[in-house]
């Protein structure tokens, strides 16, 4: 395992963000929500990794994972000898058994700051090794609990939940009344010289949307003055998701139309709670009055995976990984909500506008012996 380059003091004063999701960790589902929190994604970048914190612990789970070039027994032989003639004496070495897999655990004090202990989890799955490099205090000296329970919410190949997904209802998100006159007015600050803006159209659809921005630019021939009509437009297509998806694996939305400057947010979140609830929000989402979060959650379930897509030569696909589907209460519904979503590349026409649209496609988690 190479050395990560991180320094402890560094790593704590990173720009993170609080949210859930599932991670993708070698094809198993690593599920993350607060008081854990995730590191921005350029900081992410210089780390070349996922980068977690809470308290005064730091995760990095680097991106790359070899694959094994002999048994597994072998390799764990060969990484102890590496760390021993790396670390000597300062090495402590144990085992953990966690999502039915076993972790070999190294401790060793911090070759940046000798405040600082590293500890690496190495497991093996699917033929991968997978690494995760925990920065703790000094005074730390065994894997910290919040990683034990970290590591115990991993879903182990072989055992998704027995189930599905199934579409309940396809909701179009578009601004409140109230919201779309300030959103407007955005637009129009963001015209050239005495623009104005007169007018919108909306056309949301099961797989994309349509929309139109309509207004003037001002021209002058001399003292006089006219007004040149412009129109924006977006055309947004994609292939809309299945009606059900499976209780595990993988989503992919595969865009069909999107404008050059357009990037598409595709977002999975997952959360259980009562229908009631749930339906509300889902009224409130619709008639745009709803808030950017979630309604309040009966059991802390929540997943989030994000990923921004931007137009090359033909469009990539989103491909996500379908949060677990676990709940505490069986009595409480699980749901699922994709949410579709185009932002503006820059801060032209449609900056304000376009990123207030949406839709969204919910899911309620059906267990096996419900669904037909």
């Amino acid at each position: 395992m190479r050395r990560t380059g991180l320094g402890y003091a560094l790593i704590l004063g990173l720009s993170l963000a609080a949210r859930a999701e599932t991670l993708d960790l070698g094809g198993l589902a690593l599920s993350v929500a607060p008081p854990w929190q995730r590191a921005a994604a350029e900081e992410e970048a210089r780390a070349g990794g996922i980068l977690l914190r809470r308290d005064d612990l730091v995760l990095l789970i680097p991106a790359h994972r070899p694959r094994l070039r002999t048994d597994e027994g072998r390799f764990f032989q060969q990484l102890e000898t590496l760390w021993r003639a790396r670390y000597g004496e300062q090495l402590a070495l144990d085992w953990l058994t966690a999502a039915g897999l076993r972790w070999r655990v190294a401790r060793r004090p911090s070759l940046d700051h000798a405040d600082a202990v590293v500890f690496h989890v190495v497991g093996v799955a699917a033929g991968q090794a997978l690494h995760l490099v925990v920065h703790a205090p000094a005074h730390v000296t065994a894997l910290p609990p919040a990683v034990h329970a970290l590591l115990a919410g991993l879903a182990a190949p072989g055992t998704p939940p027995a189930g599905r997904w199934t579409l309940v209802e396809r909701i179009h998100g578009l601004p409140a009344d109230n919201a779309l006159d300030a959103l407007l007015a955005a637009e129009r600050a963001r015209l050239p010289g005495e623009g104005g803006v007169t007018g919108v159209r909306l056309q949301l659809q099961e797989d994309g949307l349509v929309t139109a921005l309509q207004g003037y630019v001002a021209q002058r021939a001399g003292r006089a003055q006219r007004r040149q009509p412009v129109e924006w437009e977006w055309h947004l297509r994609w292939r809309p998701p299945a009606a059900t998806l499976p209780a595990s694996g993988r989503l992919t939305l595969q865009p069909t139309q999107l404008p050059a400057q357009v990037r598409l947010e595709v977002a999975l979140r997952t959360w259980c709670g009562s229908e009631a609830a749930v339906r509300a929000w889902a009224g409130q989402l619709r008639q745009g009055s709803a808030s950017e979060g979630l309604p309040a959650a009966a059991c802390e379930t929540a997943a989030a995976h994000t990923t921004l897509l931007r137009v090359g030569a033909s469009p990539p696909a989103a491909d996500l990984l379908l949060p677990p589907a676990a709940s505490a209460d069986p009595a409480v519904p699980v749901w699922l909500l994709l949410s579709v979503r185009p932002v503006l590349d820059g801060e032209g026409p449609g900056a304000a506008l376009l990123p207030a649209l949406a839709v969204h496609y919910l899911y309620r988690f059906e267990p096996q012996g419900n669904a037909e």
